[in-house]
């Protein structure tokens, strides 16, 4: 910082402050007014506490043990701090100055964040400590007890006033971030806020506890990150500014200088030749800081013990710096730098600037806070009512229409619908795949028999969907002797060609019974995806009651409606079945010509008439040309030109079964998933509320207490909640504030 930078930092000249009333200084002047309506908004807003929900401009004052803050404060509050050892600096002092043409008062207030666990107090306890002091000499006297009780904050702080000789040996805690409140109101007074917070230390006395030190420096640290700290550091000049650690907490959170002011103390312990180095920092040469520097003589420990008054004591400062060397000779740039009430002026203007600067986001912030705070209100459960039977039961039913909604489909990739009807399609393609494997012709013996048996030319007459491809025998794969063979075996007493239906029966029931693991499959799959979808829907309509024990008993009260007897083998589609099996005797007829005769005719007829070949548009034509002469026929009719089959009985049956197995399986996976449906899932629906109702007790002979019980909440949850409620109504009130102001 240049010397040229002194003139424009906004504070009075030499002359204008010799003209000026001590400690009066801008505070009566029309920008005064305007600074006095900032500060008080300032003082009104920390008096919600709303300081702790967002940052507010606050001066702070800063500084290692011994390093003069107490003198500095007396210099710019007009009061006296209590001296004895270990007071005054152990916990944090709020002082609020207001110029008034009204005869001088002062009122002290204790804030208790904490309890005596040094847990948060909800809501911030704000208690009026004695009544109003209109004589300064008591302040003195009224700040020691003062801090006694805060540092007693489990005993009644009213004690400390009416005990004579309140001693410290007994204290509950040796800091604390509980603080006072000290309002000073009076003529000779500057419109100016700050806060006194306990000196950095950097060694306990013996028999302390080591943890003050870093305790200290949380508590230090929790003011002035903020960024609408502004930190008043206090430097002693009769120390090295190095070995001072109350620069280096200050540097870590404003490393740029940019909201700290430096105020040098104790400038006559300077030991000679030193001086130019401590002004380097007054001329920016040294530790350049935005704000500045500033030099403050107070009175040393002599001139203490002749009980000067304020007044004496800053006439003695003023003196000191116009004859004393070398601050006495320094330009007027520099000596504008010296004395308290030029400092005092300039905080008042720094901390006015800061207020203004934050005051067009400070509602904007506000509102979003609160927004968010009735947010997180909302999503605690509701608070229990006069009438708990009742919110039961509106929670049941609501749960009961969530469940109803998800039952009959929500448009969501991973709805409920969605993965049951995934594992559906999973289950017809296992039934489906569970056709039976029939080869009209004999066993193969060589690789090249094989390979062309594999080779089964494809069913026309069936959807895409319904045929799978077969890339290996298995041992349900049936041929013409294994047909045969079984018939052979069945035979008791039926007349020639008159096949036993115990045949037909056994292979129906082969594949039949290949059904029972996919359903069984489908149901587990659906019972799974049903009991997870809806324990989530259980758990967000009834997570809030967990502690009560509602959430676990409904979990404990929703079953499942199954019904595993879906599995029946019958159909009464005869058409379809008389169908099926004269289209399947044509195929397998086709299948064992080709295989054996190896015939053009036999190829083009398992293409059929979509085929894009010659033999199929003559096979059109001779369609054409028949149903002209009054014999109407289908493609697969033609296959009864060939000549008759030895084999004939072997293709009765295979046919009759595979069309068997056709009718049915159609039948089969279109109800068997319609029944799971209909029985499990909207059963689970179906009769939720009366069984939810039933079974809580929501009716009854002490209804009222089992409900209430049903929905008792935890001890965190009502503090969650309270702390909400109190910081809504902190904000409410800031808002308040804010627009009082602006309504002006």
């Amino acid at each position: 910082m240049s010397n040229s930078s002194f003139s424009s930092s906004g504070s009075i000249s030499e002359e204008e402050h010799g003209s000026l009333s001590p400690g009066v200084g801008i505070a009566a002047s029309s920008y005064g007014t305007q600074q006095r309506k900032l500060l008080d908004l300032v003082n009104r807003l920390h008096n919600t506490g709303v300081q702790s929900d967002i940052d507010l401009p606050q001066i702070c004052v800063v500084g290692s043990q011994s390093a003069g803050k107490s003198s500095l404060i007396e210099s710019i509050s007009g009061i006296k701090l209590p001296r004895a050892t270990g007071t005054c600096t152990r916990c944090p002092t709020e002082l609020r100055l207001a110029f008034a043409n009204e005869p001088w008062h002062c009122t002290v207030h204790l804030r208790f964040l904490k309890d005596e666990n040094g847990d948060d107090i909800s809501p911030i306890r704000n208690v009026a400590f004695g009544g109003r002091i209109t004589k300064k000499e008591e302040v003195e006297e009224r700040l020691r007890r003062a801090q006694l009780a805060i540092l007693n904050p489990g005993k009644d702080s009213d004690a400390y006033l009416e005990d004579d000789t309140p001693s410290s040996s007994s204290n509950s805690v040796a800091f604390s971030e509980n603080f006072i409140s000290v309002e000073i109101t009076g003529p000779d007074v500057t419109n100016l806020s700050f806060c006194d917070l306990p000196g950095i230390i950097a060694n306990v006395r013996e028999g302390s506890d080591e943890g003050d030190i870093e305790l200290v420096k949380r508590l230090v640290t929790s003011y002035i990150k903020k960024e609408s700290c502004i930190i008043l550091l206090t430097v002693t000049c009769e120390t090295d500014f190095e070995n001072q650690g109350a620069r280096s907490l200050a540097k870590q959170y404003d490393p740029q200088g940019k909201r700290t002011i430096g105020v040098l103390t104790k400038p006559d312990r300077i030991e000679k030749g030193e001086e130019q180095k401590w002004l380097g920092f007054i001329r920016g040469e040294t530790e350049t800081l935005s704000k500045g520097w500033f030099c403050v003589k107070q009175p040393n420990p002599t001139e203490l013990q002749q009980n000067l008054t304020w007044a004496e004591a800053r006439s003695r400062e003023e003196d000191f710096f116009k004859t004393q060397e070398p601050w006495s000779s320094q330009m007027i740039t520099v000596r504008q730098h010296f004395g308290t009430a030029r400092l005092t002026t300039r905080l008042s203007e720094i901390l006015s600037d800061q207020i203004a600067k934050r005051m067009p986001s400070l509602l904007d912030e506000i509102q979003r806070l609160s927004q968010k705070t009735q947010e997180n209100l909302r999503a605690l459960p509701a608070e229990v009512s006069d009438d708990p039977a009742g919110a039961i039961l509106n929670l049941i039913t609501d749960f009961h229409r969530e469940v109803t909604t998800h039952v009959e489909g929500v448009p969501d990739g991973d709805g409920l619908v969605q993965q049951i009807r995934v594992a559906q399609d999973k289950f017809r393609q296992a039934v489906r795949r569970s056709a039976p494997d029939f080869r009209p012709f004999k066993r193969p013996t060589t690789d090249e028999e094989k390979e062309k048996a594999l080779k089964m030319p494809g069913i026309a007459f069936l959807d895409e969907d319904e045929v799978f491809p077969v890339d290996e025998f298995s041992n349900f794969t049936l041929f013409e002797e294994d047909i045969s063979k079984l018939s052979k075996e069945a035979v008791t007493r039926e007349l020639p060609k008159n096949v036993p239906f115990i045949i037909k029966r056994k292979l129906i029931k082969n594949f039949v019974d290949k059904w029972n693991v996919p359903t069984m499959t489908l149901l587990e799959d659906v019972e799974r995806i049903l009991s997870t979808y809806m324990r989530k829907l259980v758990d967000g309509s009834f997570k809030q009651h967990a502690h009560g024990g509602l959430l676990n008993a409904v979990r404990q009260r929703y079953r499942f409606r199954e019904d595993r007897g879906m599995s029946r083998t019958f159909t009464t589609n005869t058409h379809y079945l008389a169908d099926y099996k004269d289209k399947f005797t044509n195929y397998y007829r086709s299948v064992r010509k080709d295989n054996e005769e190896k015939t053009s005719f036999v190829k083009g007829l398992a293409q059929g008439l979509g085929a894009d070949t010659e033999f199929a548009k003559s096979m059109s034509e001779v369609i054409a040309n028949l149903n002209r002469m009054g014999m109407p026929v289908q493609p697969q009719d033609l296959a009864r030109l060939l000549n008759p089959d030895p084999s004939e009985d072997v293709i009765d049956i295979m046919a009759e079964v595979r069309a068997y197995y056709q009718v049915a399986y159609k039948r089969f996976v279109d109800i068997v998933p319609m029944t799971v449906d209909e029985t499990l899932v909207r059963g689970f629906s179906r009769g939720l509320e009366k069984r939810l109702f039933e079974g809580l007790g929501v009716s009854g002979d002490n209804a009222k207490e089992r409900c209430a019980a049903l929905l008792a909440q935890s001890h965190e949850i009502t503090l969650e909640r309270d702390m909400l409620k109190t910081r809504r109504e902190r904000l409410d009130l800031a808002k308040k504030e804010i627009s009082t102001l602006w309504g002006n």
